[in-house]
């Protein structure tokens, strides 16, 4: 099947995120098949779409600010660091209320993010992807210390993404990671053993289509 369509073809596609965008594995396989000139990754590793704390300067909803310039694509997959039931944020981040315009919350974060990425970039193509499920060992039914499940914050992303009219892949729903094939769905970064967290190669293989059709329909 051919993704390529004229309108994306030869286009700069900015990924921003975390360790799942920083590995770069979904990246080079969406490209390919959309006919893209290049990608550029903004993904670092342990970082949340809202701040840890007042100091933490590697939030998603700041380091958008950092981005390049006149990207055709944007796309934006995060917030299981803010869950963070046993890594990221380690014990999860206030989800607050949508009168937040702090970045010390995630719904804060998230509206910062939204509103920022929208207007810094206007002519943009952007897309929000929801996070993957995670296995059962790292919380995937289990509340973080902050009394939150992972779906609640992947809720949050819903409901901000539809506020603003930007459009979501919903892989929290739809990307057929499940608790019986979590083992094969999800790797460390040497692709030796499942860690239940990031997308494996295998993972990504599965998703880069869902992801090209995706961005297709931006």
């Amino acid at each position: 099947m051919s993704y390529i369509q004229s309108h994306l073809k030869e286009g700069c596609w900015f990924t921003l995120g975390d360790s799942i965008t920083e590995r770069g594995w979904y990246q080079p396989i969406v490209t390919k098949n959309l006919g893209l000139k290049e990608w550029k990754n903004y993904g670092i590793g342990g970082t949340c779409i809202a701040q840890k704390d007042k100091n933490d300067n590697s939030a998603i909803c700041l380091r958008y600010e950092k981005m390049g310039s006149n990207p055709d694509i944007i796309t934006i997959w995060g917030g299981v660091n803010d869950f963070g039931f046993d890594f990221g944020s380690y014990g999860g981040l206030e989800i607050g209320d949508y009168k937040d315009k702090t970045p010390l919350t995630f719904i804060g974060g998230m509206k910062l993010l939204i509103t920022g990425v929208t207007k810094k970039y206007p002519l943009a193509r952007i897309g929000f992807i929801i996070t993957t499920p995670i296995s059962v060992q790292r919380g995937m039914n289990s509340k973080n210390a902050k009394g939150y499940y992972l779906s609640d914050y992947c809720n949050v992303c819903r409901e901000i993404c539809e506020k603003h009219s930007i459009p979501y892949l919903d892989l929290l729903k739809q990307s057929g990671f499940n608790e019986g094939n979590i083992d094969i769905m999800t790797s460390n970064s040497l692709g030796t053993v499942s860690d239940g967290l990031h997308p494996s190669k295998i993972g990504m293989t599965r998703l880069a289509p869902k992801i090209s059709n995706f961005i297709l329909s931006i």
